[in-house]
């Protein structure tokens, strides 16, 4: 499974930020119920070297889209390729309606992120149904018994967008402005 690459590099960032400036670094999930983990996932801000951070994005887009491609199929392994985003909401599905001050039509945004989610729900159930085919599972009928299965095991920890989780969201816009990973900001 891959993910966004800079939602990748915000999370990897945020946990070994916390383990070189404290004693305790961040768990890498938290418990649903709790609510001092969660908190404390979704305050952590990083900063992302902008200056850098077209090279790392292209350095880890190929490690994990076209190097590790190449040893599963070299070792003849059969796998199944799946991202994040096609699972669960992604980032940008849900900056689209978390972007911006305007609310001047919230019943219009409201009915609009209704839409979106029982589309996405749909995607999503398709897309864990033909990896559990992969694996030999059965198929579920529902999205939702996904997500209260994956729920119960872990909380959702990240804020609703990445500017909420970048020190220079602003930064970071102008490095990527104009390039291939442009659309990977999503706020």
């Amino acid at each position: 499974m891959t993910r966004n690459a800079l939602d990748e590099l915000i999370s990897s960032t945020k946990h070994m930020d916390a383990q070189r400036l404290l004693a305790d670094s961040l768990t890498p999930h938290c418990k649903t119920k709790d609510s001092a983990c969660i908190a404390e996932h979704q305050q952590t801000r990083v900063t992302v070297p902008a200056e850098t951070l077209v090279e790392i994005l292209t350095n880890d887009t190929r490690m994990f889209f076209t190097d590790v491609k190449a040893l599963l199929k070299a070792k003849g392994v059969r796998y199944h390729h799946v991202t994040y985003e096609e699972l669960f909401e992604s980032s940008t599905e849900r900056a689209r309606f978390h972007r911006g001050p305007d609310t001047s039509d919230l019943a219009e945004n409201a009915t609009s992120l209704r839409e979106h989610r029982r589309f996405d729900h749909a995607n999503a159930l398709t897309a864990w149904n033909r990896a559990f085919a992969f694996l030999g599972l059965d198929k579920v009928d529902t999205y939702s018994k996904i997500i209260e299965t994956a729920d119960s095991f872990s909380a959702r920890t990240v804020p609703q967008t990445q500017c909420e989780s970048l020190e220079n969201p602003e930064e970071v816009r102008a490095a990527l402005k104009g390039t291939a990973f442009e659309e990977l900001l999503t706020c």
